[in-house]
Order: structure tokens, then sequence, then C-alpha cells
């Protein structure tokens, strides 16, 4: 239930920063993900996601300025707040897991 809360949470916060084009719900959306990996083994699950949904905005001709930004930021914050946590480590960017968001974020 705590990991479904925290998904939950950074998808939506993440949707609001594309939207609004906000820094600050681009950092609530790195904080929230933060929060998820912290209590889920399954994290990567988030950041394949929002790349995924990138690609879907880029390929529908829907991305703008304000979807890059927010990417940006919750794709650099997320991954640093995100090797924070001990067992993740660098695994966050160097897995093959991190491919297609390092991928889109390049």
């Amino acid at each position: 239930a705590v990991a479904i809360f925290g998904l939950m949470l950074t998808l939506f916060t993440f949707v609001k920063a594309v939207q609004s084009g906000s820094l600050l719900w681009s950092l609530a959306a790195s904080v929230s993900y933060l929060y998820t990996a912290a209590s889920w083994g399954g994290h990567i699950i988030i950041p394949n996601l929002l790349a995924l949904y990138m690609l879907c905005l880029l390929l529908t001709g829907r991305l703008g300025v304000r979807g890059w930004t927010a990417y940006s930021v919750v794709h650099v914050m997320g991954s640093l707040l995100a090797m924070q946590v001990p067992c993740i480590g660098t695994s966050a960017v160097w897995s093959c897991e991190a491919l297609l968001p390092q991928a889109v974020f390049g």
C-alpha cells in the first residue's frame, strides 16, 4: 500500500509538472520518487513509465518546452536522490533497466 501511494503521487506530480511547467511540481515529483524508491524494490518502473509517457507525447506532437523542462528536472533530481538510498546506489543510472530513461533524456 505504501508503494502504490508513492507510485500514484509521483505520476500525479509529474503530470502536473508537465502541464504547468512548474519547477515546484517537478521537484515534488522528484521527492515523491525518492519516497517510492526508498520504500519499494520495483522503483525502476517509475522512470520507465515517465520516459514512455514522454515518448508518447513526442510521437503525438504534444511535447513542448514545459514537458522537456519537467522531465529533465525529474530525471536528474530523481536519479540523484534515488542514488542516496543505500541499496540502490548507482544502479539508478547504470543498470540496464535505466536505459530507456537515459535514452529519452539524452
